[in-house]
Protein backbone atom coordinates (compact mmCIF):
# COMPACT_ATOMS: atom_id res chain seq x y z
CA UNK A 1 0.00 0.00 0.00
CA UNK A 2 2.72 2.48 0.96
CA UNK A 3 4.74 1.65 -2.16
CA UNK A 4 1.71 2.43 -4.33
CA UNK A 5 1.12 5.81 -2.62
CA UNK A 6 4.81 6.73 -2.92
CA UNK A 7 4.82 5.74 -6.60
CA UNK A 8 1.75 7.89 -7.24
CA UNK A 9 3.27 10.89 -5.44
CA UNK A 10 6.51 10.52 -7.43
CA UNK A 11 4.55 10.29 -10.69
CA UNK A 12 2.61 13.45 -9.80
CA UNK A 13 5.85 15.27 -8.93
CA UNK A 14 7.37 14.57 -12.34
CA UNK A 15 4.16 14.84 -14.40
CA UNK A 16 5.22 17.99 -16.26
CA UNK A 17 8.88 17.14 -16.82
CA UNK A 18 8.46 15.75 -20.33
CA UNK A 19 6.60 18.70 -21.86
CA UNK A 20 8.20 20.62 -24.72
CA UNK A 21 9.16 24.27 -24.40
CA UNK A 22 7.51 26.39 -21.74
CA UNK A 23 3.94 25.13 -22.22
CA UNK A 24 2.19 23.34 -19.38
CA UNK A 25 1.13 19.76 -19.92
CA UNK A 26 -2.56 20.39 -20.71
CA UNK A 27 -4.92 18.74 -23.15
CA UNK A 28 -7.71 20.66 -24.87
CA UNK A 29 -9.35 23.77 -23.46
CA UNK A 30 -8.57 24.37 -19.79
CA UNK A 31 -10.56 26.22 -17.15
CA UNK A 32 -8.57 29.05 -15.56
CA UNK A 33 -8.85 28.64 -11.80
CA UNK A 34 -7.15 31.86 -10.62
CA UNK A 35 -5.48 34.80 -12.33
CA UNK A 36 -2.22 36.14 -10.91
CA UNK A 37 -2.22 39.73 -9.70
CA UNK A 38 0.82 41.98 -10.01
CA UNK A 39 1.88 44.35 -7.27
CA UNK A 40 4.76 46.09 -5.50
CA UNK A 41 6.20 45.54 -2.05
CA UNK A 42 5.27 48.52 0.15
CA UNK A 43 6.60 47.42 3.57
CA UNK A 44 8.01 44.40 5.36
CA UNK A 45 8.55 43.63 9.02
CA UNK A 46 9.97 40.54 10.66
CA UNK A 47 7.43 38.61 12.75
CA UNK A 48 6.90 35.20 14.36
CA UNK A 49 4.12 33.10 12.80
CA UNK A 50 2.59 29.97 14.32
CA UNK A 51 3.73 26.79 12.55
CA UNK A 52 0.35 25.12 13.19
CA UNK A 53 -1.16 27.19 10.34
CA UNK A 54 1.55 25.81 8.03
CA UNK A 55 0.70 22.27 9.17
CA UNK A 56 -3.01 22.80 8.46
CA UNK A 57 -2.37 24.05 4.92
CA UNK A 58 0.12 21.24 4.23
CA UNK A 59 -2.31 18.64 5.61
CA UNK A 60 -5.13 19.95 3.42
CA UNK A 61 -2.95 19.83 0.31
CA UNK A 62 -1.69 16.29 0.95
CA UNK A 63 -5.21 15.14 1.87
CA UNK A 64 -6.70 16.62 -1.29
CA UNK A 65 -4.12 14.89 -3.50
CA UNK A 66 -4.53 11.56 -1.70
CA UNK A 67 -8.34 11.80 -1.76
CA UNK A 68 -8.38 12.73 -5.45
CA UNK A 69 -6.04 9.91 -6.41
CA UNK A 70 -7.77 7.24 -4.33
CA UNK A 71 -11.39 8.20 -5.13
CA UNK A 72 -10.79 9.66 -8.62
CA UNK A 73 -13.47 12.32 -8.18
CA UNK A 74 -14.11 15.77 -6.73
CA UNK A 75 -15.90 14.41 -3.67
CA UNK A 76 -12.85 12.32 -2.75
CA UNK A 77 -10.61 15.36 -3.19
CA UNK A 78 -12.84 17.52 -0.96
CA UNK A 79 -13.13 14.84 1.74
CA UNK A 80 -9.37 14.28 1.61
CA UNK A 81 -8.70 18.02 1.93
CA UNK A 82 -10.94 18.36 4.99
CA UNK A 83 -9.51 15.23 6.65
CA UNK A 84 -5.97 16.36 5.83
CA UNK A 85 -6.60 19.86 7.22
CA UNK A 86 -7.94 18.41 10.49
CA UNK A 87 -5.03 15.97 10.75
CA UNK A 88 -2.54 18.73 9.93
CA UNK A 89 -4.05 21.09 12.50
CA UNK A 90 -3.95 18.42 15.21
CA UNK A 91 -0.39 17.44 14.27
CA UNK A 92 0.58 21.12 14.28
CA UNK A 93 -0.74 21.56 17.80
CA UNK A 94 1.20 18.56 19.11
CA UNK A 95 4.35 18.60 16.99
CA UNK A 96 4.90 22.21 15.95
CA UNK A 97 3.88 24.09 19.02
CA UNK A 98 6.33 26.86 18.15
CA UNK A 99 6.78 29.74 15.76
CA UNK A 100 8.72 30.37 12.60
CA UNK A 101 10.33 33.65 11.53
CA UNK A 102 8.62 35.32 8.61
CA UNK A 103 8.27 38.72 6.94
CA UNK A 104 4.84 40.29 7.13
CA UNK A 105 4.69 41.93 3.73
CA UNK A 106 2.35 44.63 2.47
CA UNK A 107 1.73 44.49 -1.28
CA UNK A 108 -0.07 47.20 -3.28
CA UNK A 109 -1.93 46.09 -6.41
CA UNK A 110 -4.50 48.12 -8.34
CA UNK A 111 -4.98 50.57 -5.41
CA UNK A 112 -5.67 47.68 -3.01
CA UNK A 113 -3.45 46.55 -0.13
CA UNK A 114 -2.73 42.86 0.53
CA UNK A 115 -0.81 41.22 3.37
CA UNK A 116 1.35 38.14 2.85
CA UNK A 117 3.88 36.25 4.99
CA UNK A 118 7.09 35.57 3.09
CA UNK A 119 10.22 33.59 3.95
CA UNK A 120 12.63 36.18 2.54
CA UNK A 121 13.11 39.92 2.90
CA UNK A 122 12.61 41.85 -0.34
CA UNK A 123 13.48 45.47 -1.14
CA UNK A 124 10.70 48.06 -1.19
CA UNK A 125 9.09 48.46 -4.66
CA UNK A 126 10.02 44.91 -5.73
CA UNK A 127 7.51 43.74 -8.36
CA UNK A 128 5.75 40.51 -7.39
CA UNK A 129 2.95 38.34 -8.73
CA UNK A 130 0.55 36.51 -6.42
CA UNK A 131 -2.80 34.76 -6.16
CA UNK A 132 -5.55 35.73 -3.73
CA UNK A 133 -7.42 32.69 -2.37
CA UNK A 134 -10.25 33.33 0.08
CA UNK A 135 -8.55 36.42 1.47
CA UNK A 136 -5.11 34.80 1.77
CA UNK A 137 -2.12 35.48 -0.49
CA UNK A 138 -0.38 32.45 -2.05
CA UNK A 139 1.98 31.64 -4.90
CA UNK A 140 4.07 34.80 -4.48
CA UNK A 141 6.79 35.13 -7.11
CA UNK A 142 9.35 37.84 -7.84
CA UNK A 143 9.06 39.52 -11.25
CA UNK A 144 12.26 40.67 -12.87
Amino acid sequence: MYKKIIAILIAISFAGCASNGIATNTIGKQKVVKVFKIGKIVTQKKVLVSKSLTSTVTGATVGAVAGGVSQKNVKGTAVGAVAGAVAGAVAGLFLNNNEVESYETTIRSENKIYTAYLEIKLPKNTNVEFVEREGKITNVGILR
